[in-house]
């Protein structure tokens, strides 16, 4: 049984959403997505990464 995660790498999420690593950066520049830092990595809580999922999908930026 997989256990689902709590945070995502940078490199991780990138993997669970398919959105490139420089969007997501974009995205948190501009802080749009909240981060959190632990020994030099950047992380994104599993809620914030489907919040702006389901932001995006709303707002028409994922086609179906």
């Amino acid at each position: 049984m997989k256990s689902e995660k709590f945070a995502y790498s940078i490199s991780a999420a990138v993997d669970a959403t398919s959105y490139s690593r420089s969007y997501l950066y974009q995205l948190i520049k501009k802080g749009r997505l909240q981060t959190y830092r632990r020994g030099g990595r950047v992380f994104i809580t599993a809620e914030n990464l489907k919040k702006l999922i389901e932001e995006d999908a709303n707002n028409g930026a994922i086609s179906s």
